[in-house]
């Protein structure tokens, strides 16, 4: 099965994101629901199934914490919520991240993963090495990480689909350049630039 994973569809992040990079105005919240259509476009539409990794309940590792999902999210009924084990108390004060078989425990069958989420560098970087160290083929979707916020701000709508990304893209030159592929070094999944 192909899969989508989006990590933390929550509040506490997208709220951020909005704050940081969107400067609310009167389109900001319609611009910031885009990455709704472009999980869609790009997954749903062409037989991802779509998982959502959310926090746990304090106390309960297999109940992932609803009231701490996102209104800007659009949980479709074919979609899965699964749990992370770890609560987003712990996670924060404790610096607890997820056990990874424990997630993929929860999904089975998989031949492919598109991971997208919160935050790029970190949690989303490490699941993508995780999966690929497990030999099944990973791509991080940029578009779909915490970059979907700077990248709207920056250059407006991002195109539904999009096959690749060109330096120009995304605003690079000279030194930068240099700098987004040093970061991609020994990450195949991430894409190359």
């Amino acid at each position: 099965m192909k899969i989508f994973i989006f990590l933390y569809p929550i509040s506490q992040y997208f709220d951020s994101c909005l704050i940081s990079h969107l400067r609310p105005n009167k389109d900001a919240n319609n611009n910031f629901r885009r990455i709704n259509e472009i999980i869609s476009a790009r997954y749903r539409q062409k037989g991802y199934k779509i998982f959502w990794l959310i926090f746990s309940k304090e106390g309960n590792p297999w109940e992932p914490d609803l009231s701490l999902v996102s209104d800007y999210i659009r949980i479709d009924k074919e979609d899965e919520i699964i749990a992370a084990g770890v609560s987003f108390d712990r996670h924060i004060n404790e610096c607890a991240y997820p056990d990874y078989d424990f997630i993929f425990n929860q999904i089975p069958e998989i031949t492919k993963v598109i991971v997208g989420g919160f935050h790029q560098w970190d949690c989303v970087n490490k699941i993508a090495k995780y999966i690929h160290e497990k030999g099944i083929p990973v791509l991080v979707d940029e578009d779909t990480t915490e970059l979907f916020f700077t990248r709207t701000s920056a250059f407006g709508d991002i195109p539904l689909i999009r096959e690749d990304i060109k330096p120009e893209d995304l605003g690079l030159e000279g030194l930068k350049i240099g700098l987004y592929r040093k970061m991609r070094e020994n990450k195949p999944w991430f894409i190359r630039i």
